[in-house]
């Protein structure tokens, strides 16, 4: 199941208190965040991981994956329209390297 939400005013204070995210390039992962560690039978373990891409100057997105739920945080606002068509690519792109990234096979269905 994949949530697709906007990130809250207070998670956007949080990152800036941080030290934030700049200097990242589009679509690339965000700073200091390593690949989580998997068993060896390749089940996904209950903990929380998370990676930040930027999809271009205005617009990120943010994957959370919490046990077996994927959340997608789009940051300042989930787009539509046209907008939203030109920035599916970045976004797919985005979506596979994170997935990639967990080190177990998954299978993305569009609809």
């Amino acid at each position: 199941m994949v949530n697709h939400r906007r990130r809250s005013p207070r998670a956007k204070l949080e990152r800036t208190q941080t030290g934030g995210r700049q200097g990242e390039r589009p679509g690339q992962p965000g700073a200091g965040e390593d690949a989580p560690k998997l068993p060896a039978d390749g089940a996904l373990p209950e903990f929380t991981y998370r990676r930040t891409y930027r999809l271009n100057r205005r617009f990120s997105v943010e994957f959370c994956l919490n046990g077996m739920q994927l959340d997608v945080l789009w940051e300042p606002f989930l787009p539509n329209g046209r907008k939203r068509n030109s920035l599916l690519p970045g976004y797919r792109n985005a979506r596979d390297h994170f997935l990639a990234s967990l080190g177990v096979n998954i299978v993305v269905i569009e609809l």
